[in-house]
Parts: C-alpha cells; sequence; structure tokens
C-alpha cells in the first residue's frame, strides 16, 4: 500500500469527511505530505480549504501556483492579509476549487467573519 493511501482516502472519500474533526496524519518531516495534499486537492472535484500557517515570502502564492500546475488549470486561489479589502480577490475566492487560507484567516472565519468563502467547501 502507498504511504500516502490513508491520506488520499481522506480527501477522495466523502464518507470521511467531517467538518467538526481535524484529521491528524502523523507521518515523518519532509515526506511530501504537504505536496501531496496539494496534489489531491488538484484532482479531487469538490470545493475545498487549503490552510497553511503563513503568507510570508509568498509562501501562499507558492501553493496557489503549485496547486494549478498539478491540475494543469486554474483551480485554487489564495485569501489572506490584503485580500480582505478586495472585491476581485473575495470574488475569485468564493469562486475557487480550492481556496487557499492561512491560519490566521481560519481563525478569523471560525470567529463568523468571511464565511461567504467557505459556503459549499
Amino acid at each position: 500500500m502507498e504511504i500516502f493511501e490513508e491520506l488520499r482516502l481522506q480527501v477522495f472519500d466523502k464518507n470521511r469527511w467531517n467538518d467538526k474533526v481535524f484529521f491528524v496524519f502523523g507521518y515523518e518531516a519532509g515526506l511530501g505530505k504537504s505536496r501531496k495534499v496539494q496534489q489531491f486537492l488538484a484532482e479531487v472535484e469538490d470545493k475545498s480549504l487549503y490552510v497553511q500557517k503563513f503568507e510570508k515570502d509568498g509562501e501562499l502564492d507558492t501553493t496557489v501556483e503549485r496547486m494549478n500546475s498539478l491540475a494543469g488549470k486554474r483551480v485554487a486561489e489564495r485569501f489572506a492579509g490584503d485580500d480582505t479589502k478586495s472585491k476581485k480577490a473575495r470574488k475569485k475566492a468564493i469562486e475557487a476549487k480550492v481556496l487557499c487560507i492561512t491560519h490566521k484567516m481560519y481563525s478569523q472565519i471560525c470567529k463568523g467573519l468571511h464565511k461567504d468563502l467557505i459556503e459549499g467547501a
């Protein structure tokens, strides 16, 4: 069995989804779990949310570019920081198949802000 089979099943098998629970995979650091998840999300048909720690140094943009490259088309958009001031950025975020945000933005969503971003995800 592939090392990331459980991770793949978590992404693709809707019976495993639970919006009330975080699933933690204890894979060793540096094995490529983030890239593998990004690949899976680029392939999945459903709307999804990808949360990463930082926006700094273009990390969030790099994630978006990687997902879009893996999909061979534009599937991912970012929403963080100054994007909250842009109607265009919000519209793109709402329409994105994969929305990439930071932990800080996720925390804001959990507090009831920007709920429109995750509707249907």
